[in-house]
């Protein structure tokens, strides 16, 4: 055993570069390994903590555009979904437990009063807050009874710099 590491400490010793060079390619090869690792740790928190409350078996749709000419229309043409087609998914769909719609308008000027802003503005039905698991930090979130008696409501959810 004593001649084993007397063999080993000779050869560290006659071949410092190489040494040097295997010694600092695994501790970088562990530095990275450590980043790697905690970077996609994460993301996967990252990715759980905005979308943990979400509905797991939701899909999204969206009107999207034509990409061919129909019945005298131009292709290009923005497809915009109605309420109309919310109550065909209903019908059609009976085995959907929830249908739900929201409308969004992104970075708008807004004015009130003397006081101007820019801001997002989301538009959405009541069921929207069961499906996304939204969080409301201040206000309350719209109701059926609010939109029977077309009353407003005002909703801030967390991280919207309420």
């Amino acid at each position: 055993m004593r001649e084993l590491l007397l063999e080993i400490w000779t050869s560290v010793r006659r071949n410092k570069l190489r040494t040097f060079l295997t010694g600092f390619s695994v501790a970088w090869g562990i530095f990275m390994l450590v980043i790697l690792l905690g970077s996609g740790n994460g993301l996967k928190n990252g990715v759980e903590s905005n979308f943990g409350d979400y509905a797991t078996n939701s899909i999204t749709l969206y009107g999207g555009w034509t990409s061919k000419e129909w019945k005298g229309y131009d292709r290009n043409r923005r497809i915009r979904l109605t309420n109309r087609d919310l109550e065909i998914l209903e019908k059609e769909f009976p085995e959907v437990d929830e249908v739900a719609a929201n409308s969004w308008l992104s970075s708008k000027k807004l004015a009130y009063g003397g006081n101007f802003m820019e801001a997002s503005l989301r538009g959405s039905l009541p069921k929207v807050a069961r499906i996304e698991g939204i969080k409301i930090a201040k206000g309350r979130f719209i109701n059926e009874a609010d939109i029977r008696e077309y009353r407003k409501s005002d909703a801030h959810r967390r991280g919207d710099g309420a």
